[in-house]
């Protein structure tokens, strides 16, 4: 569940009228906004089954010591099984259980986007890790899905459960994600390149002084012979 999805598809969105602006940067949202289905008045009293979701990936909030980074924004993608895709269904979402951190998801319809070539989901940001927040707070919250059609049906709930432990940001993502380290590895790599050049033109540099002596040498031999 924590798995954390490829950083290209991170930050990468679809229309800037769905920014979702967190403090430090601004992700567009994993989601088309829809708006409420028009209801006819022939519907079936049974629902549409609801549709099959399951969490791709849930990745947490970490400091990698950049203020206007994304970093400290969680990422909750949900992907739909390729089935019960429908090219004009709308979905909504409720929580059940528990609780989530405000915003994460849509309080509105919403329509799925495609993730990737064959997959369509939703893709949610949050402020998962505050300014000054050493914690990610807990995840534990069970939620309803449901899908509603152009005839306005109403399928049966998809519960499905949102949990993790939270607690201190992994130390390695906000190592390997840090501005300040990979500056710090540039420098490095600056330095040696800096080193390597200088003293080949040190050596190259001792190389003409000796051409130059041996030059002087032979020309005072000759001069001596000539005597």
């Amino acid at each position: 569940m924590r798995a954390i999805p490829r950083i290209a598809l991170l930050f990468l969105g679809t229309a800037a009228a769905n920014a979702q602006d967190i403090p430090g940067c601004v992700l567009a949202t994993g989601y088309e906004r829809a708006e409420p289905p028009l209801r006819r008045s022939a519907v079936p009293d049974d629902p549409p089954p609801g549709p099959r979701v399951r969490i791709e990936s849930l990745r947490r909030g970490f400091d990698d010591g950049t203020a206007r980074s994304c970093s400290n924004a969680g990422v909750l993608e949900l992907v739909i099984n390729p089935r019960d895709v429908g090219q004009t269904d709308i979905y909504s979402f409720e929580i059940a259980d528990g609780s989530l951190p405000e915003g994460l998801l849509p309080e509105r319809y919403v329509e799925a986007i495609e993730l990737r070539p064959g997959e369509h989901g939703f893709r949610f940001y949050w402020l998962d890790l505050p300014p000054g927040a050493e914690q990610l707070q807990p995840l534990d919250a069970v939620i309803r899905i449901q899908r509603t059609n152009f005839a306005g049906q109403r399928s049966s709930p998809v519960v499905l459960e949102i949990a993790d432990p939270g607690g201190t940001p992994a130390s390695t993502a906000r190592l390997w994600n840090s501005t300040w380290l990979w500056a710090g590895v540039a420098a490095v790599l600056l330095a040696v390149v800096w080193l390597r050049t200088s003293a080949r033109r040190r050596k190259s540099g001792r190389r003409d002084e000796l051409a130059e002596i041996q030059a002087r040498l032979r020309e005072l031999a000759n001069e001596k012979k000539r005597d």
